[in-house]
């Protein structure tokens, strides 16, 4: 089938289609669905900033609380990013102790 991009182009290197992009999304969803679910009281007010209708006006404190939702936000995110990597750190533990395991199962 003919193709309008150029040559050496496929069309996983559009941004958008890459894999990259994908896990980009799939972060955001799952950072969306894990803070509603534990910040249920801050979860209203980060979707109100996202959505462009955030109003100072309508906290009764809002420099504290916005301070507050931002903050659980971040917690939530990095708790998760932490949580990502130490999965990553196990499987290459894993395959590293594998590695030495048939290093000297060979010696013998």
């Amino acid at each position: 089938m003919p193709s309008n991009l150029p040559p050496g182009v496929s069309e996983g290197m559009i941004p958008g289609n890459r894999p990259e992009d994908t896990a980009d999304e799939a972060f955001w969803l799952a950072l969306e669905e894990k803070f509603e679910k534990e910040c249920p009281d801050h979860a209203p007010i980060i979707e109100s900033i996202f959505n462009g209708k955030f109003d100072l006006g309508s906290l009764p404190n809002p420099a504290n609380q916005l301070e507050a939702a931002v903050v659980a936000l971040v917690t939530v995110a990095r708790e998760m990013g932490y949580n990502v990597g130490f999965d990553e750190g196990k499987d290459q533990q894993a395959i590293d102790e594998a590695e030495a395991a048939e290093a000297a199962a060979y010696e013998e």
